[in-house]
């Protein structure tokens, strides 16, 4: 698992974690269980789908798209995460926080 993909993965299971807090349920099975549900999703497909960067639906993408396709929108996911992350850097500095 590559670094970009590390956090993605691992920022679902922190998400998972904020929604939890305040609850009565336990959080340790209430984290297995997703997990568990985690493990049958194809990330690399629902990663492009639900970016809101492309219009094709969860079932083009896994029915029509090449790896080629797949793999290439991935690169300008993490082109755009990554500008995100600079704009709002530069936004925090120039603020004064």
């Amino acid at each position: 698992m590559g670094g970009d993909q590390a956090k993605r993965f691992f920022g679902f299971y922190r998400l998972v974690d904020e929604r939890l807090k305040g609850t009565n349920r336990p959080q340790k099975f209430a984290v297995q269980r997703a997990m568990e549900r985690a493990a049958s999703v194809d990330w690399w497909i629902h990663l492009v789908a639900t970016s809101g960067r492309y219009n094709d639906s969860l079932w083009e993408i896994e029915n029509r798209w090449s790896v080629r396709q797949l793999v290439a929108a991935h690169r300008v996911i993490d082109l755009w995460i990554e500008l995100e992350k600079d704009e709002n850097s530069r936004i925090i500095r120039s603020s004064g926080g």
